[in-house]
């Protein structure tokens, strides 16, 4: 989503939320997603594209922030596992269903050469905005 529909959004939601409302905020942040087994790291996803996205979309909240339609109250930064029981389940649902996400080859070799379960560690932000 382009900045400018980002803003857009975010103008809709403050004209639904009453003034000292909240909007909380929960989007994936660097470092890159990590694929795991038994909490040894195998290596990190390729999310280049994806991540192109999440700065458009970041710079328009912080364009709203900008102008006035919301304040930052708190953040916190989260890990989020997403477990697998398969090495081909893992590399099937990121490859098919992640937009701008893949599993690099020398990965996907890791991930069939370990064993299961598979974890799939990605880094988020929470924020919560007050509503001006």
């Amino acid at each position: 989503m382009e900045p400018e529909g980002v803003v857009n959004a975010l103008s809709r939601i403050h004209r639904a939320v009453k003034e000292g409302g909240f909007l909380l905020d929960l989007h994936p942040t660097k470092p890159f997603a990590t694929v795991e087994a038994g909490g040894v790291g195998l290596g990190a996803l390729d999310e280049r594209e994806f991540m192109e996205l999440v700065a458009e979309t970041e710079a328009g909240l912080d364009e709203s922030v900008q102008s006035g339609l919301f304040t930052l109250e708190e953040a916190v930064r989260l890990d989020v596992l997403e477990r697998f029981d398969s090495a081909d389940e893992l590399v099937r649902k990121v490859d098919d269903d992640w937009f701008g996400v893949s599993v690099p080859k020398l990965v996907a070799r890791a991930v069939r050469a370990g064993g299961a379960p598979f974890d799939i560690r990605e880094r988020v932000v929470l924020q919560r905005f007050r509503v001006l």
